[in-house]
């Protein structure tokens, strides 16, 4: 699974023992920006922060970093209802419109 956006792939351990082993792969420096990268990417039963289109049939998972970057862009322009819309299937996605 990879964010519709960017492609990278999301991380998603099974144990706590490969989610050090992934965690150690992926964040080379503890700096701020790659720990929120990979914090962005992690996919588990208590932490995922990807989006999903409300669309039935569309699929589109993107990761928090991307879903950041449009809806800023779109809040910064005084967005109208035409401007939320998925960026895989073009359709209104009104489960974050209307929230």
């Amino acid at each position: 699974m990879e964010c519709a956006i960017c492609y990278e792939k999301f991380y998603t351990p099974k144990t706590h023992k490969e989610l050090k082993k992934i965690y150690k792969q992926n964040v080379k420096n503890d700096n701020f920006d790659d720990i929120m990268k990979f914090k962005n990417l992690l996919v588990t039963a208590n932490h995922n922060e990807t989006h999903v289109c409300s669309t039935p049939n569309c699929n589109c998972v993107i990761c928090r970093t991307c879903w950041i970057k449009i809806t800023e862009e779109k809040y910064d322009k005084n967005a109208t209802m035409d401007d939320f819309r998925c960026p895989y299937c073009r359709n209104i996605d009104w489960k974050d419109y209307l929230y």
